[in-house]
């Protein structure tokens, strides 16, 4: 499921540069699209393997790991463009 999610995200990039080494991929819209889906399929799955989402402390402890992941580079990139 990554390579998958890796060619559609190398799809929007291409897209964007108006061509990758020559290749034309999927097209951007179908791309993003898809990414979506794949992402949201592969997070519900997570979801409900790794943190038992059946009740509230296993959706707790998987919103915390989220935010931890995720609001860093927030942070980071918030105080990058402010201060640099």
């Amino acid at each position: 499921m990554g390579i998958i999610r890796f060619i559609l995200a190398s799809s929007v990039i291409a897209l964007h540069c108006n061509s990758l080494l020559g290749l034309r991929l999927v097209g951007g819209d179908i791309a993003v699209q898809a990414f979506y889906i794949i992402s949201g399929f592969y997070m519900a799955l997570v979801l409900d393997g790794k943190y038992n989402a059946t009740n509230w402390n296993g959706y707790k402890l998987f919103i915390g790991n989220r935010l931890l992941k995720l609001y860093p580079i927030y942070w980071l990139t918030l105080f990058g463009v402010l201060f640099c």
